[in-house]
């Protein structure tokens, strides 16, 4: 009897699992593709210290988001008919900016400075998504997840604007005491619209949210962007 009552209990408890692996088996479907995207990026300024709250309400009246992008390949597994995890890798530039800052020489011109901070990773962002929506060739559906980003390099760029001269535009990189990589949060919703039985367009609304900080300083700072993907997917079954 108690033989008979622990084979009950394994089988209900295996019987969803194996319902769950039959799903898998019929319904698994590998896409690979490539993928783009664009952002708008700002950055969160942190401190323990309250001596430095000057300097971030100083930075936080001049800088203002800044427009970023990132390019790469992706590769989709779709578990169910409405479960699919996604895996990319890519090469990504989290960016902002100052508004424009009145300037005068010591001639006496006066000028107009533009800085940009520009940062790039390369990121490999991993994301389940979940179907929500399927109708003919379009389906939608609820993504979340979170990207692994290993630290590239930091380029500043600063245009002066002269009143009534060529503008100037300088450069200037820099990879020393920047952390090695951060961990973001990913979230959004997205539509798919299956082209033909290989072919799939995906179109992607997502929030990129990191409270990890680029640089060990006494101000921590940490990037966020809110961007669209957009997707080309070949389907393989």
């Amino acid at each position: 009897m108690k033989i008979m009552k622990r084979l009950l209990i394994i089988f209900i408890l295996t019987f969803p699992t194996l319902g769950l692996a039959q799903e898998l088996d019929n319904s698994k479907k590998f896409t690979v593709g490539i993928n783009t995207n664009i952002n708008i990026g700002y950055r969160n300024l942190s401190t323990q210290d309250n001596y430095f709250d000057w300097i971030i309400d100083s930075r936080n009246e001049r800088e203002v988001p800044g427009f970023g992008y990132s390019y790469g390949i992706n590769s989709g597994l779709y578990l169910t008919k409405k479960l699919s995890i996604d895996v990319s890798f890519l090469f990504e530039s989290k960016n902002y900016k100052t508004e424009p800052i009145d300037g005068l020489f010591s001639d006496g011109t006066e000028a107009i400075l533009i800085f940009y901070y520009r940062h790039y990773y390369l990121s490999t962002p991993v994301k389940l998504n979940f179907t929500f929506l399927n109708k003919n060739k379009f389906s939608l559906y609820a993504t979340g997840g979170g990207s692994v980003n290993l630290f590239a390099y930091r380029r500043n760029k600063s245009i002066i604007k002269h009143t009534g001269k060529k503008n100037e535009v300088s450069k200037s990189g820099k990879a020393k005491d920047f952390n090695t990589y951060s961990i973001s949060i990913l979230a959004g919703l997205g539509i798919n619209y299956d082209v033909s039985q290989l072919l799939r367009i995906k179109i992607e609304p997502i929030l990129n949210y990191s409270n990890s900080s680029v640089m060990d300083a006494p101000i921590s700072e940490s990037l966020q962007n809110v961007g669209l993907n957009i997707g080309l997917g070949f389907k393989i079954k």
